[in-house]
């Protein structure tokens, strides 16, 4: 929930910098369990089963309410790696249940005469001519393990460790030194042969033999997820219980926002009637999320940015705007060369001020003898 929440004040004060979440963000809620922050973990982690649910895969990167912001899926392996590790650490039968549903995705989504292909596009599930190699040593390796019982392994997997690319390491490396083959058991055993023991301190056995070294072979074998947390199924139902009354509420409240937006009345410009010299003007573009610079040669350029318009309806005007200006700049361009006028400015003390203007795509014609104030 604290992640939840976190995410949504950053997008509420960071709107000009990074307003999305990428794919690989599904790797914490697996490295929160190893941590022992179990809590949080299955609240990440059924955030972003939301996400999955709404687009059938987790997209590339996506906004803090779950639109897409990056479409493409390679069929990435860390949030079936989550999974897993809830599934481990709490036996709760609905992580083989998330498991299950992204089986059927990437069956109907995913698959291709071949075997299986990235998806290009998650709103229209077109395919890319690639499958990477993650996708076979790590997204259906977990996929696998999800649903295997330990008993039908044919090894005892809390010898190992994965690494961050689904390998198995075997946790009796760890009494190996990194300059020889030969286990640290081995090397104390021939230091205590040759009378060199080194400082043994309170470890020393009556038939002084040094057992500094013993507490070791403890060290070979993790605690099995499930023993660690005691198969807490119910903590984790109940906090996922809370997490979707709380994204409920909050579907509630955008969706009152939106509706209140939608009735409120946008006040637009068109390109041939706006007047930068105007603070009103600059005031409705920028309300459109539109944002005027001045360059060094007098030029004015334009940007838009729909995250800094004060509605979804405001950022869609500007998109308008900004399309019908690229439509001006290049009728402009299609007319040829335009010639330059004199301009003649009369100040309020008769000083008179001649100089030369060429085409612009705002403001009002300067052309004809007709005066502007």
């Amino acid at each position: 929930m604290v992640l939840l929440l976190l995410m949504f004040t950053l997008a509420i004060h960071n709107r000009g910098q990074k307003n999305f979440m990428d794919a690989l963000l599904a790797f914490w809620p697996g490295l929160q369990v190893l941590k022992g922050d179990l809590e949080p973990a299955v609240s990440t982690h059924h955030m972003l089963f939301h996400v999955m649910k709404q687009h059938k895969f987790i997209p590339e990167a996506f906004t803090v309410d779950f639109r897409v912001h990056w479409a493409q899926h390679p069929l990435r392996p860390e949030f079936i790696e989550s999974t897993y590790f809830l599934y481990q650490a709490t036996q709760d039968p609905h992580y083989r249940r998330v498991g299950e549903e992204i089986i059927h995705s990437l069956q109907k989504y995913a698959r291709v005469p071949c075997g299986f292909a990235a998806v290009q596009d998650v709103r229209t599930f077109t395919h890319e001519d690639r499958l990477d190699s993650f996708v076979l040593a790590e997204t259906f390796k977990y996929l696998y393990l999800l649903f295997t019982e330990d008993e039908e392994l044919s090894f005892d997997i809390d010898s190992f460790i994965f690494t961050t690319e689904a390998h198995l390491l075997p946790l009796s490396l760890s009494r190996f030194n990194a300059t020889s083959l030969i286990s640290d058991d081995e090397t104390v055993m021939a230091a205590t042969n040759n009378g060199d023991v080194g400082d043994c301190g309170s470890n020393r056995a009556a038939d002084g033999s040094c057992h500094q070294h013993d507490k070791g072979i403890s060290d070979r074998f993790c605690d099995n997820l499930a023993s660690s947390f005691g198969g807490t199924a119910q903590v984790a139902d109940n906090v996922r219980d809370k997490l979707s009354r709380s994204l409920k509420m909050q579907r509630v409240v955008r969706s009152q926002c939106h509706s209140k937006q939608s009735q409120q009345e946008v006040r637009v410009l068109k390109p041939g009637e706006t007047d930068l010299s105007n603070s009103n003007h600059i005031k409705i573009l920028a309300d459109m999320g539109i944002v005027v610079n001045a360059m060094e040669l007098g030029q004015i350029q334009l940007a838009h940015d729909p995250v800094k318009a004060i509605s979804r309806r405001h950022a869609e005007e500007g998109l308008l705007f900004m399309q019908k200006m690229v439509q001006r700049v290049k009728m402009q361009e299609k007319g040829g060369e335009q010639k330059p006028v004199l301009v003649e400015v009369v100040s309020p003390v008769h000083i008179q001020t001649h100089f030369i203007a060429g085409p612009a795509l705002f403001g009002p014609s300067l052309q004809g003898d007709k005066p502007l104030s």
